[in-house]
């Protein structure tokens, strides 16, 4: 914070006090200029400030006292960090800060080279929204928070990464007489992938999930699943998912 003198007289030279007892007494400060700055804390959180002009003759004049004082509101604070997000190629993705504080403002930063050096981006709001691409995969993102006065608080740094999920080999449609074992598999790769089998007897307009949770999906021809449909949905360990293509069981 600064406090500011204007004055006029000849040869005039500035001696800035102050008072930790609203102005009762006084003391010299080292500040001799028209000018006294300082950094608010609570060791000077209510302390005033004044300052003697004195010309070259010895005349001299006080300026009116004034106070720095620390408001009190809500102490800046991030009390929730935005979290990486690995996704598929083209999905939009989310960050977001939550924080504390009086009168906040948000800059999202972003940085290319994993957090060395940082750029703002246009986004000012409490979350940040991208379409993820091979353009902004590996991206680092940060939030800077700023109350009204002044303060500022960085939050972690967060990552974007698109997935290596995806499906390699698609079932293919099954046909035979009734009672002839049928079998359908996926193939597909990526972190941590489960299987969820889904079946519809409406051509896939609607789908159910089956009891199979595995890369292959087993079962009988009979009249009551002739013509069924069947796919695969695999996900990997962040929740990202990919249908297989939906297939046919028939008897011939």
């Amino acid at each position: 914070i600064r406090f500011t003198v204007t004055a006029k007289g000849p040869g005039i030279t500035y001696q800035w006090q102050l008072s930790d007892d609203k102005g009762n007494t006084w003391r010299d400060s080292s500040n001799k200029t028209a000018e006294y700055a300082t950094t608010l804390s609570d060791k000077n959180n209510g302390r005033y400030v004044r300052c003697v002009v004195t010309d070259k003759y010895g005349n001299a004049v006080k300026s009116n006292a004034a106070s720095m004082s620390v408001k009190s509101g809500t102490p800046l604070a991030i009390t929730a960090q935005p979290a990486s997000v690995t996704s598929l190629e083209g999905k939009s993705i989310i960050f977001t800060v939550k924080a504390t504080g009086d009168g906040l403002t948000y800059q999202w930063q972003l940085s290319d080279d994993q957090g060395k050096n940082w750029r703002n981006s246009k986004a000012t709001a409490a979350s940040y929204t991208t379409t993820l691409s091979t353009t902004n995969n590996g991206r680092y993102l940060r939030c800077v928070v700023t109350d009204q006065y002044g303060n500022s608080k960085k939050s972690d740094a967060a990552y974007m990464k698109i997935s290596s999920l995806a499906i390699i080999g698609q079932p293919v449609n099954a046909s035979g007489k009734s009672g002839d074992p049928v079998k359908f598999t996926v193939t597909a790769k990526g972190p941590s992938i489960t299987y969820q089998w889904q079946l519809s007897d409406d051509a896939g307009k609607t789908w159910r999930n089956s009891s199979n949770k595995t890369a292959e999906y087993s079962t009988t021809l009979s009249s009551t699943n002739n013509g069924r449909y069947v796919r695969c949905v695999v996900t990997d360990k962040y929740g990202n998912s990919v249908k297989s293509n939906a297939v046919s069981m028939k008897i011939k």
